[in-house]
């Protein structure tokens, strides 16, 4: 398995024609097999919380104590620095 470093990010709530910011994830490292997966569509069009930009998440796996969770290759939001 390769390992991939997955930056802090807030996963995304379409609310009333917004996004708004999501549950937090720190930045933590990941995991993939093979090819890494990486999202072919275009960032989500609408309003985002002022200070934040869209970021994309590979696929990949995260370890959590005795099993691994795949994640899919998605859109979240990370605040600008």
């Amino acid at each position: 398995m390769q390992e991939i470093s997955i930056p802090e990010h807030y996963e995304v709530k379409l609310h009333n024609g917004h996004f708004d910011l999501g549950e937090h994830e720190e930045a933590h490292t990941g995991y993939y097999e093979g090819n890494m997966q990486t999202t072919s569509e275009e960032p989500p069009q609408g309003h985002i919380p002022h200070g934040y930009h869209w970021i994309s998440i590979p696929g990949h796996f995260d370890r959590h104590e005795n099993h691994e969770h795949y994640e899919e290759p998605h859109w979240a939001l990370h605040e600008k620095h």
